[in-house]
């Protein structure tokens, strides 16, 4: 689908801090967008979102922290 297609999770932290700082929040995703870096996680922007895709690999070993760490996670 159209959503899936941009990535698992969605944040909206560019419209949020986009307001604080009087900044375009499409401007500020992209921005965001070119510093991040983490492996086994792709992230786009898109209309002031950013979007987020873990490989198989990346969220098999997060959910598998999640669940052994219960409510002490994250």
């Amino acid at each position: 689908t159209e959503f899936t297609a941009r990535g698992e999770y969605s944040s909206n932290i560019a419209f949020v801090l986009a307001a604080k700082i009087k900044d375009n929040p499409h401007t500020l995703a992209e921005k965001l967008r070119s510093g991040f870096s983490l492996r086994g996680v792709d992230c786009t922007a898109s209309k002031g979102f950013l979007n987020f895709r873990m490989n198989d690999e990346t969220l098999q070993n997060s959910l598998t922290r999640a669940l052994s760490e219960g409510d002490r996670y994250g």
